[in-house]
């Protein structure tokens, strides 16, 4: 069936064996389908398939059985149409009344031309690049259907049942199945030609012995590698012959396609041209893809490995793969690849609008390109280049790039001519001893250039130079235009002398780090280390036996040195002047106990920071303090008497 189906809110069901050419569809209903052929038609979205070039027969195109090396031999009556014979001994057993054509008893001149074609006729075939692999040769047929195409089953194969050839209404097409390794069928298995098909460009190469079982319908011109037999009631319309085999019938009907009496010699494929990777502008076109080949050879593009029409000199090159083939007193080669490559730079990267300085020139103009690319300045989108030192007006430029021999889009740049403005900073900054030009901080226009002096339009400083206290002048460039000189008063303070004393100190129990000693004291910041970082700490932070404290100082925001001191706890009583004081268990998890010599008023935990983490009152002589919720680490109890006796103890919680 051919046309397009429309169902409306009905559904549509097409059966087993049912072929369109069109389209089936339904506004709502289902569409079921079981074993159908259906294709859009041709010219409408769908590829129009030639397959490849029928290869040359030469003189075999007049026989339909041929043996180049074996024996042919017949059993019972067939009928052939066509030529008989071998080129390596016998003929035998077929009548010549059942034979149109020539039965060639004994190999002769013409036998012996038929089994050099028939060689080139195999290697041609055997050279096709297959474009369709077939995964199951086992199975094929089942009513399988082909186009036109090089298919090829790589391994021994069956048919079953039908195979259909579908050459899609082009008369012309060419069908080439390759098979490596032996070909069997089934009983009654045929070859069906459909919307076109004609058996005389339909080519098997078979690399291996072929068996046509009984009453199997064949299409096409056979050529095996090995001994072929056809069985009884096999019917042929095509050619069987085999390279180096024998070639038996029993009962058959063979008749060739039409080609006796218009052969050609069979062509020997030239070589295939010499390419290399191949890069164009946008403009690009097949007309300017080249290649090397023989002398008078003319050569064919294609954008397929095989099948497919050469492309026209003007079809617009895109990247990927192009195939070339050369042809050579009419042979054609085999195909080759050449990778294209079509380079569309992208256009550069501006700022759209740039202020310069009046006297600027197109060289000032600032455009990013691609690397490797060059950037052309005009007035005009496709206007001529400027020359570098042309002066600027006011207006619109416009940049390209070129990369290789490829150009750009242009990309517009409105250009204003005005004095430069000057940077913002602090017009106050402090520094410390030492600081250089480089720590000045200033911040100007995109892409400018800061540049700091003594004096307003004075002698630009190196970013090295050491700074003193007084005035300092920034301005900012941009191209050949500098703006006035910024004035910022410089403070340059010393930096503090590092605080010194005793690097290891006793202490009694209570006192803080403000009584460790050190001088000088001013600007004095104190730290500990906790996780490996130091972390300052109040001064009234109570003192740790072993603990090593770091005190630096800082003023006018510099900071001198570290001075290291570690803390004793001395061995006097001062500490314990509350009697009998007890903490236990200890380590702790959970609970500790606090007992003295009388009553405890309080009981407070510290932090290795000096933090008060915990704090507890109390009127007996034992107190039980709940430790549960502190995170574990070292701490300082420190219990309070109701007389203001004290006592410190450190506790672990663990």
């Amino acid at each position: 069936m051919k046309g397009t189906i429309v169902a409306n809110n009905a559904a549509i069901v097409l059966g087993t064996g049912v072929s369109i050419e069109g389209r089936a569809m339904s506004t709502t209903g289902a569409v079921t389908v079981n074993g159908v052929t259906v294709r859009t038609p041709v010219g409408c979205g769908s590829p129009l398939l030639t397959g490849p070039a029928a290869p040359a027969l030469g003189s075999v195109a007049c026989y339909t059985l041929f043996a180049s090396t074996g024996q042919v031999s017949n059993t019972g009556v067939s009928y052939v149409v066509g030529d008989i014979g071998t080129n390596g001994g016998l003929t035998t057993g077929f009548d010549d009344l059942n034979v149109t054509g020539t039965v060639h008893d004994n190999p002769d001149t013409s036998t012996a031309q038929a089994a050099a074609d028939l060689g080139v006729l195999y290697n041609s075939l055997n050279a096709m690049a297959h474009d369709i692999q077939l995964l199951y040769p086992a199975q094929l047929g089942n009513d399988l259907v082909l186009t036109p195409h090089t298919y090829l089953l790589d391994a021994e194969t069956v048919l079953t049942n039908n195979l259909i050839l579908d050459a899609q209404d082009n008369a012309n097409a060419v069908f080439v199945i390759k098979i490596t390794g032996a070909l069997t069928t089934s009983t009654y298995a045929k070859i069906l030609l459909i919307n076109g098909a004609q058996a005389k460009n339909v080519f098997w190469k078979v690399t291996g012995a072929v068996n046509l079982n009984d009453y199997v319908e064949f299409k096409g011109t056979l050529v095996n590698s090995g001994a072929l037999i056809l069985n009884t009631g096999t019917i042929i319309a095509g050619r069987a012959m085999t390279i180096n085999g024998s070639l038996t019938t029993m009962s058959v009907n063979a008749t060739m396609t039409p080609g006796c009496g218009t052969e050609t010699p069979p062509c020997t494929a030239p070589a295939a041209p010499t390419v290399s990777a191949q890069a164009f502008c946008p403009s690009g076109t097949v007309a300017q893809l080249t290649a090397t080949g023989a002398t008078g050879a003319v050569f064919h593009w294609y954008s397929t490995e095989t099948g497919g029409t050469a492309l026209a000199a003007g079809t617009a090159l895109t990247t990927g793969t192009y195939y070339v083939s050369q042809t050579v007193d009419a042979c054609e080669s085999i195909r080759v690849g050449v990778p294209v490559t079509v380079t569309t730079p992208a256009v550069p990267t501006v700022d759209s609008t740039q202020q310069l300085c009046p006297g600027s020139l197109v060289s000032d103009l600032v455009a990013q390109g691609t690397a490797g690319g060059t950037i052309q300045w005009s007035l005009t989108p496709n206007g001529s280049a400027l020359s570098a030192n042309t002066a600027l007006v006011a207006g619109n430029y416009y940049a390209k790039q070129t990369v290789g021999t490829c150009q750009s889009d242009a990309v517009t740049v409105a250009v204003t001519l005005a004095g430069m403005a000057m940077p913002t900073a602090d017009t106050t900054q402090s520094f410390c001893a030492g600081a250089t030009v480089a720590d000045l901080s200033a911040t100007g226009a995109t892409g400018a250039t800061m540049q700091w002096s003594l004096t307003n339009g004075g002698a630009t400083l190196s970013n090295s130079t050491v700074l003193v206290s007084g005035n300092y002048f920034a301005s900012q460039v941009v191209g050949q235009c500098e703006s006035a000189g910024l004035s910022v008063a410089v403070t340059v303070n010393a930096i503090p002398a590092t605080p010194t004393g005793s690097a290891t100190q006793q202490f009694t129990a209570g006192e803080t780090v403000a009584s460790l000693d050190i001088s000088p004291t001013s600007g004095v910041i104190w730290y500990v280390m906790v996780n490996g970082e130091l972390t300052d700490i109040p001064s009234s932070t109570l003192l740790t036996n072993g603990t090593t404290y770091y005190a630096k100082r800082v003023l006018s925001g510099c900071e001198s040195g570290y001075f290291t001191v570690t803390a004793n706890q001395s061995l006097a009583t001062a500490s314990f002047d509350l009697a009998g004081l007890m903490v236990y268990p200890n380590p702790a998890t959970a609970v500790v106990t606090v007992s003295a010599g009388e009553a405890i008023a309080n009981v407070r935990i510290f932090n290795i920071l000096g933090q008060l983490v915990l704090q507890q009152s109390s009127t007996g002589n034992v107190i039980e303090v709940n430790v549960d919720r502190l995170t574990a680490g070292t701490y300082l109890l420190q219990a309070t008497s109701e007389t203001g006796k004290h006592a410190t103890l450190r506790i672990v919680k663990q």
